[in-house]
């Protein structure tokens, strides 16, 4: 090692035993020293060359050592944990010149956007008004019926879950770089009725899946689609493939294996490892603290979960404002081979049995109305038995996991 210069100059090994001398050896000492092996005095031997008051004064030594490593063990070890922050007013704004931190301007005062809505957007504050009533002021201003920019937003945001798109195909920009709505319209009076309902969320849910747009039928057509090939003007209804979340919760629901406790920190599907690092390694388990919704799920970025992955679940640390929905040959081979699916594949056969008392072709058709909500057919009902009774019911709930209808809203 005392050669640095090279490629690979550093030692990439390990060093299990090291003789130390006071002076630099010559070639022919190191080659005597390596010929000889290794030499080396344990621990017991060295103490068993000690005299007896040696040997009690190492004793000793050793008791005080313990006693003293206890003592800084209690005196480092972490007591209850609490998080506070300090709170302090912010001190006045400035205008940055050309955005330079170090060329501040004018002092501004609190305010808001002017150009939206039919009245002003100066809160009528001082510069250095205190956070809460600053804080106070903006909310008045974002729930002012004379607002409309909040309550388009949130229409736009639950349309676009509903229908895939929303009315603005932006929804994260409303302004002259974002996209016009496909009907103002439409858009204006869901507004409207949004925040004549007391800024309802359920009822706007409810208003929007009770439309005829809703549930129109999503057969193609083609002589509307060479005129609205994106379905802008809601022609059909377009099938809307359920996301990542909303798949697995599902799977667990028609299992009956969901877990649906409210509250309370968030599950744990992973393990760690310490090597200078933490590394997270995902796993699947069948129990009731990992059964819980997926919004319970806590989400790590190195352990990503298959399933939602391969289902275009976002990265929680990135702002999605509309989900990518992709189809890949992995989602198919997921679905078919993810051990959550077979897991409640069979958990939907046990329940679909339980409800029949052995009738094969009943637990077939109550596994349908479970998994696909409706009845199957003369042909579906022959089909399925006959697979069910030569391959198990556990096949045929395995099939229905894996269908487009089960997958999609149509």
């Amino acid at each position: 090692m005392r050669h640095k210069g090279g490629g690979r100059p550093w030692l990439t090994g390990a060093i299990k035993q090291a003789a130390l001398y006071n002076r630099a050896l010559s070639d022919a000492e190191v080659t005597a020293a390596f010929r000889a092996g290794p030499t080396s005095v344990t621990a017991a031997e060295a103490i068993a060359c000690l005299t007896d008051d040696q040997r009690a004064q190492h004793e000793a030594a050793l008791g005080r050592e313990e006693q003293l490593r206890r003592a800084l063990d209690a005196a480092t070890k972490p007591a209850s944990i609490a998080y506070a922050g300090l709170r302090f007013e912010p001190p006045p704004t400035h205008l940055l010149k050309r955005g330079d931190v170090k060329s501040e301007g004018d002092i501004m005062r609190p305010g808001a956007l002017s150009a939206v809505g039919e009245f002003e957007g100066d809160f009528g504050l001082p510069a250095d008004a205190p956070e809460a009533k600053r804080r106070v002021k903006f909310a008045e201003w974002l729930a002012d019926p004379r607002n409309p920019l909040p309550a388009r937003v949130l229409v736009n945001r639950i349309w676009q879950h509903h229908f895939g798109q929303g009315l603005v195909s932006t929804p994260s920009d409303f302004g002259a770089n974002g996209t016009a709505p496909s009907d103002p319209q439409l858009l204006d009076w869901l507004a409207a009725r949004f925040v004549e309902s007391g800024w309802s969320i359920k009822a706007l849910h409810r208003l929007i899946m009770l439309s005829a747009a809703y549930r129109q039928s999503s057969r193609f057509d083609e002589r509307a689609a060479d005129v609205d090939s994106e379905d802008r003007l809601l022609w059909r209804f377009t099938p809307q493939r359920l996301d990542a979340e909303t798949l697995r919760d599902t799977m667990l629901a028609v299992s009956g294996k969901i877990n649906v406790q409210t509250g309370g920190p968030s599950f744990r599907p992973f393990t760690t490892t310490e090597f200078n690092a933490t590394f997270y390694h995902p796993f699947d388990r069948d129990a009731p603290e990992f059964n819980r919704r997926t919004v319970y799920r806590m989400n790590i970025i190195s352990g990503k979960e298959p399933l939602l992955d391969v289902f275009d679940c976002p990265d929680p640390s990135v702002k999605t404002p509309r989900r990518g929905v992709t189809t890949t040959p992995l989602q198919a081979l997921t679905l078919m081979n993810s051990s959550f699916v077979q897991r409640q594949s069979t958990a939907l056969a046990e329940r679909a049995s339980s409800a029949d008392n052995g009738d094969l072709s009943k637990a077939v058709q109550t596994a349908y109305g479970l998994a696909l909500g409706r009845e199957p057919n003369e042909d579906e009902l022959r089909l399925a038995t006959e697979a069910a009774r030569e391959r198990g019911l556990r096949h045929v709930c395995w099939a229905l996991l894996n269908s487009s209808e089960f997958i999609y809203v149509q």
